[in-house]
Order: C-alpha cells, then sequence, then structure tokens
C-alpha cells in the first residue's frame, strides 16, 4: 500500500502479489474515487490477517491543513473490493494499524487536538472490528507535560486463543521535551521512549513504563527516538535511535514482559565515529523464528547526517 500522486492530489493505492503464480493484480485505490473533489490522502499503513485487510491513512482537505482525518477501510475478500472510508479522529497524524489473530484491528496515532497552542500532541489507540469502531478511543499518553510522536504497534500474537484470558497491545513512542511546540521549527531539548501495555479486550490501559533509561544527551537529536516494536509468543521486541554515543546508533532490546528488557545493544556494526560521520536512523523490526530483523537509514557511505542528502539502508539478523 502507497500513497500515490499521478491524479493531482494524493491517494492511497494497493497492490497485491500472488506467490504461486507469480502475477501482479492490478492496483487498487483505496480512499473513495471522486473526479469533482480533490482532496490529500497519505501516510498508508496496512495490516492483514486471515480475517480480512484494513488499511488506515491521513487525509487532508488541503495539503496545508495541519489537522488531518485519521481514516480506515477494510476488506474482508482479500482486497478484491474496500469498505467506504471512515473516520476514527479528526485531528490526528502518523497513524499506524495492526490485527490480531481474530481479526481485531487496533490502530494508534499522534492526536493534534489543541495542539500546538494548549496540549501537546498524544498518542491515542482505538479498536476496529467487522469495518466499525468498537468502543470509545483510549488516551493512552500519560507523561503530563511532554509530547508523544511518531507511535508503533504491536499486538499478542496468540491472543484470542485458547487459555489466553487477555490479549496484549503494545504500543511504543517517542517522548519529546519541547519548549517550543510547533509544525516546523521547534525547540526541542530531548527525547526518549516509552511503552504502553492496553488490554485489547477492554480496550484499558493495564501499565505504562519507561522502557528506556534517559541517555542524558540533549538538544536536536538528544536522547532515544524513532521506536519500532515487534513480538512473537515469547517476547517484545524494539529498536530505535539513539544520540547517547555523541551519533545516532540503532539501539535494541527484547522483554518477556514489557517491564523488564535485556541489556541495550548496538546493531549497527560502523561504531567508530572518530571520523564523525556514523549516522543511523527510524528503524524498522520484524520478527521470525524468534529472531528480530531490523533495518534503518544508514549514512556511512554519503558523510553526511541529513535526510536530504542520498543514502542506504542497511539491515541486520538478530544472533
Amino acid at each position: 500500500v502507497w500513497e500515490d500522486h499521478l491524479q493531482g492530489d494524493s491517494d492511497i493505492f494497493l497492490r497485491k502479489y500472488d506467490k504461486l503464480t507469480g502475477f501482479v493484480l492490478q492496483r487498487q485505490q483505496i480512499n473513495p474515487v471522486t473526479t469533482d473533489i480533490i482532496d490529500y490522502n497519505t501516510s498508508p499503513s496496512i495490516a492483514i490477517s486471515s480475517n480480512g485487510i484494513y488499511v488506515t491513512w491521513e487525509r487532508r482537505s488541503d495539503p496545508t491543513n495541519d489537522y488531518p482525518d485519521i481514516r480506515f477501510a477494510w476488506s474482508s475478500d482479500l482486497g478484491s473490493t474496500f469498505s467506504a472510508a471512515s473516520d476514527l479522529s479528526l485531528s490526528g497524524r502518523r497513524p499506524v494499524v495492526v490485527m490480531d489473530s481474530a481479526g481485531i484491528a487496533y490502530v494508534a496515532w499522534e492526536d493534534l487536538t489543541q495542539f500546538p497552542l494548549s496540549s501537546p500532541t498524544h498518542i491515542r489507540l482505538g479498536k476496529i472490528s467487522g469495518g466499525s469502531q468498537v468502543g470509545a478511543v483510549l488516551d493512552i499518553e500519560v507523561a503530563t507535560g511532554y509530547n508523544a510522536r511518531f507511535p508503533s504497534i504491536v499486538v499478542d500474537p496468540v491472543c484470542n486463543t485458547a487459555g489466553d484470558t487477555i490479549c496484549e497491545v503494545y504500543v511504543v513512542w517517542q517522548r519529546s521535551d519541547i519548549t517550543d511546540r510547533k509544525f516546523v521549527s521547534e525547540v526541542i531539548n530531548s527525547y526518549d521512549i516509552d511503552l504502553a501495555i492496553v488490554n485489547g479486550g477492554t480496550l484499558s490501559l493495564i501499565s505504562t513504563t519507561l522502557s528506556v533509561t534517559d541517555s542524558g544527551s540533549s538538544g536536536f537529536f538528544g536522547g532515544a527516538a524513532y521506536p519500532a516494536i515487534a513480538a512473537d509468543d515469547t517476547n517484545i521486541y524494539m529498536v530505535w535511535d539513539d544520540w547517547r554515543n555523541g551519533t545516532k546508533d540503532i539501539y535494541f532490546a527484547k522483554s518477556s514482559d514489557g517491564a523488564d528488557f535485556t541489556t541495550n545493544r548496538i546493531v549497527n556494526d560502523d561504531t567508530d565515529n572518530s571520523s564523525g560521520v556514523t549516522w543511523h536512523e527510524k528503524p524498522g523490526i520484524a520478527v521470525a523464528d524468534g529472531k528480530a530483523y531490523v533495518i534503518w537509514t544508514d549514512f556511512r557511505n554519503t558523510q553526511l547526517s541529513t535526510t536530504a542528502s542520498p543514502n542506504d539502508v542497511f539491515f541486520a539478523v538478530e544472533q
């Protein structure tokens, strides 16, 4: 799934690949197809199970609108058709969606209600079943005065099975200390990472844990940022980029309960910062057969720590 600008505005498209026949199915537009309305649909996220497909995204009526809607659409026929788009929020950004084994979807996003004047950004969580929202939205950011950014979400892969009384949903986000909140050119003091564990059945907070110790670094790049999370039936796995060594490295830790994490490990291999050019950021993570697979943006071949420069994508496997 991706955002596409070929029609003059921005639309969300999906394409499916059949691994048995090698056939790539025709791309399909997920947001409403209109000929007389210009709108901007961006930042898609997708979740798939045997029970269906959910796609979430941001929708703006104008590209300069700082307060997009959070929308979702559902397919119960493996992507052949999708439901009409529905709103989860009228003021949010950066949605991420995940599904449990029963086909229930959970969507986390960064809430912008009353931001930046009278409120920081928060992380909110919604639940969807059968293409319809279930219950009220949960506000899971509880660190007063901080700004919660860039959520990542995963669900216990064995929830909703025999003998499992609670379906845990894990949401991790970047907690920012910001003295001058803005949509651009903010004054940022430091970053850190927070983790919440949510009862997916009742959509209630089980616990909120500061999962990464404050590294003590400060400034625009200070601290830990851009977390990502994955899980199997034994552990949850987290990665993030971290400024604690004077440059950005990719760090990894895992936990069996979401409270006690293993010692932080650096994932990237080029940690010699004597030349001042090592820089690694914005990781992603997946888990298979008890091992974590991590990817990240890497600047080792460009010698420029800016997203405007060319860069590479590297990956590593947990040993």
